[in-house]
């Protein structure tokens, strides 16, 4: 099939790529020219695994090309997905604008029968009015004729693990009431979806409310465990044993129930805020995603205070190296990274920071992190520091040699992550805290 992916972000470059490496004729389009240019030379704007090898492989293969959004011709792709970026302003609300103008462009240029997918997240209603908009325009056109069908078509990927993800999904949400649609997203889903039917059929609203629900879950699982850590902590309970309790209940499951320093990236933190602002359209209130967006906030606090008592305690300079920046690990995105919201914190009580990440060549000129005295070698860091802290759980940091921590003059170990072996630590020589355990 012939495709095309307008908004080349996380989204549309992961999507558009895998659909050209099973074969798809895939034509990607962005208003960036100067991300437009890279890709050409084969340069990716963002780092996920796998990622370049297939976006690479696409490209000298001829079945993945590169374009300024100016030059689409609409009229030669069985469907269109539109991938643009839809942040939320300054009210939590989740600004639209830029879906709203690729359609008012589309509109303008459509000719014949055609489907569009909407892979952005949006809020409920948002497919519908869409459809309004493209048969408002067909009709000033005077192309009454024109089939044009809207579809939604939310992404479910994680950062670190999307190439996987879309190969091979837990589920294929598709809204829709349309047969031919249905039967184009059997067509091109056919790779993903042959040996386990992972194809879901709803209504658009259905479909654009799902996306919301799942982040809005993940993220609430995530802030009951961060709520418990605490509650732990005052009684002389240990989370990770309360985790394993409540993780082998197949009800419950063992993922996103781990405490630390609460959720961060480009999802969670804007897809609940919006969710809930939605909800309050509609004169309804989702008290428990509320919960969940308020323990978020209050987390990084929790942790902060922890370090502060031991500064106080001490009266050591505030001198401390930070371990990890990226959001999460297996990414270069700093987008509401929770290392970054403790980093500011603590520069605003004082504190002296070096920091280092296994990304360091990709974020050290983002204005979010120069800030922290950034170094390309983290046992650098650790010299004239009295406290390192653990803030990604990035894989190279979850074994680490304590005695040349310790003979670094470090004193204390703060795990924002709860990965390290207390037993080592406290062997050595040096202080342990982490969440949820005494």
């Amino acid at each position: 099939m012939r495709l095309g992916f307008i908004g080349i972000g996380y989204v549309g470059l992961v999507s558009g790529s895998c659909l050209a490496d099973i074969g798809n004729y895939v034509d990607c389009f962005d208003i960036d020219h100067d991300k437009i240019d890279a890709l050409k030379k084969n340069k990716i704007p963002f780092f996920e695994p796998s990622l370049e090898d297939v976006v690479n492989n696409g490209i000298s293969n001829g079945n993945l090309r590169f374009y300024y959004f100016s030059e689409i011709d609409v009229d030669q792709y069985d469907a269109l997905f539109i991938c643009v970026n839809t942040p939320n302003d300054t009210q939590g609300n989740t600004d639209l604008s830029s879906v709203f103008n690729v359609i008012e462009h589309l509109g303008n240029k459509i000719k014949k029968d055609c489907t569009i997918f909407l892979k952005s997240t949006v809020p409920v209603g948002t497919s519908q009015k869409v459809q309004e908009m493209i048969d408002t325009k067909l009709r000033e056109r005077k192309l009454q004729n024109i089939i044009v069908e809207v579809a939604s078509n939310p992404e479910f990927l994680k950062e670190g693990d999307a190439i996987n993800d879309f190969r091979k999904p837990d589920r294929i949400i598709v809204g829709t009431e349309s047969n031919n649609v249905k039967n184009m997203t059997r067509s091109i889903y056919a790779a993903h979806s042959h040996i386990d039917n992972k194809l879901i059929f709803m209504s658009r609203e259905s479909s654009e409310m799902t996306k919301y629900a799942a982040n809005s879950m993940l993220a609430t699982k995530i802030s009951f465990m961060n709520d418990l850590a605490r509650l732990a902590e005052k009684t002389g309970a240990n989370i990770d044993s309360i985790r394993a309790g409540i993780g082998s209940d197949s009800r419950i499951g063992k993922h996103f129930i781990y405490a630390g320093l609460g959720y961060g990236g480009s999802c969670l933190p804007k897809d609940t805020i919006s969710f809930v602002n939605q909800a309050k359209i509609k004169d309804v209130d989702l008290p428990v995603i509320e919960a969940a967006i308020r323990t978020n906030s209050i987390q990084v606090d929790f942790f902060v205070n922890k370090i502060e008592e031991f500064f106080t305690e001490t009266g050591l300079p505030k001198n401390v190296a930070i371990w990890g920046l990226t959001f999460k690990p297996n990414t270069d995105d700093l987008r509401s990274s929770r290392a970054i919201v403790l980093g500011n914190k603590l520069l605003n009580r004082g504190y002296f920071i070096k920091s280092y990440d296994p990304m360091f060549n990709r974020i050290k000129s983002d204005e979010r992190v120069k800030k922290f005295n950034m170094f390309d070698n983290r046992n650098a860091t650790l010299i004239d520091s009295n406290a390192l802290i653990l803030a990604t759980e990035w894989r190279e940091f979850w074994h680490v040699d304590c005695e040349e921590i310790k003979a670094n003059g470090i004193k204390v170990v703060f795990d924002g992550r709860n990965i390290l072996r207390k037993e080592e630590i406290l062997a050595s020589g040096m202080k342990y805290v982490r969440i949820g355990q005494t």
